[in-house]
């Protein structure tokens, strides 16, 4: 073994526990409950809230002590919906126990910060994720980016074009330490032109692709990094929020297809 564990991770080892063996654990004290095959996923309870209303939700399960599953249908299909806590490592538990249980198509929706000039709630389609974070290299072995699916992505591209919604296409740098985005890495991605700063998204690829599901992530913007790296935050803008209810028919003829 190396000095640097987390280099050292051969994500095909053998694994001490696997969700399929928790969920058949958890199931000897509760009923199963059936899923949908698509669920999307969020970070914030405002941008929920605005994506989901007007639609009736009804309550499924709570994973993990706190975290509520939900499902609601439009035109005829059932989809999930699940609000996640910060950070890659949470994401990565909840992700697994929705995996084993049969969802094989996701959206992540959040927001995120920017190392490029716009506005609040402007749209970003994550084509890529620096692996700044620790999740992804118990999954993936070690290399710079982590990629969503790129069939999801086409479709979610095509979606918002045929519905006139501005978006961007643009690469993610994801972080453990939200406090810790140093200056000189800001400025090295800002040259190689990354757009987004987000927490989860390159551990939330990793596992997708070795579970062999899809999984994509759109960003709403809300906060801002200059050319000098002053930061700019707009988190309190409603723009963010109601850019959530604004594509959430694209994004649910994308995941139904």
């Amino acid at each position: 073994m190396s000095e640097t564990p987390i280099l050292d991770n051969n994500p095909q080892d053998e694994d001490i526990i696997t969700p399929e063996e928790e969920y058949k654990y958890e199931l000897k004290f509760s009923k199963k409950k059936k899923y949908p095959k698509s669920c999307f996923i969020f970070f914030q309870p405002e941008v929920m809230e605005n994506f989901t209303k007007g639609t009736k939700i009804r309550l499924v399960e709570t994973l993990l002590g706190n975290y509520k599953f939900y499902e609601f249908n439009e035109r005829g299909k059932s989809y999930g919906a699940i609000l996640f806590g910060i950070g890659a490592p949470l994401s990565a538990l909840l992700i697994e126990r929705l995996i084993t249980r049969g969802i094989i198509k996701f959206i992540t929706i959040g927001i995120c910060g920017s190392l490029k000039s716009g506005n609040a709630g402007d749209i970003c389609l994550c084509k890529k994720s620096i692996r700044d974070e620790g999740v992804s290299y118990h999954y993936k072995l070690a290399s710079k980016y982590a990629k969503p699916s790129k069939t999801l992505n086409e479709k979610i591209k095509k979606s918002f074009e045929s519905k006139n919604i501005e978006f961007m296409e643009g690469i993610s740098w994801t972080t453990d330490a939200g406090y810790k985005e140093s200056k000189n890495k800001a400025k090295k991605y800002h040259e190689e032109g990354v757009i987004c700063m987000d927490m989860e998204s390159a551990s939330l690829f990793s596992i997708a692709e070795y579970r062999k599901v899809d999984l994509s992530s759109v960003f709403l913007l809300s906060d801002f990094v200059d050319k000098n790296l002053n930061w700019h935050p707009k988190f309190h803008k409603k723009e963010i929020p109601n850019s959530g209810k604004k594509i959430k028919e694209s994004l649910i003829s994308a995941i139904s297809e």
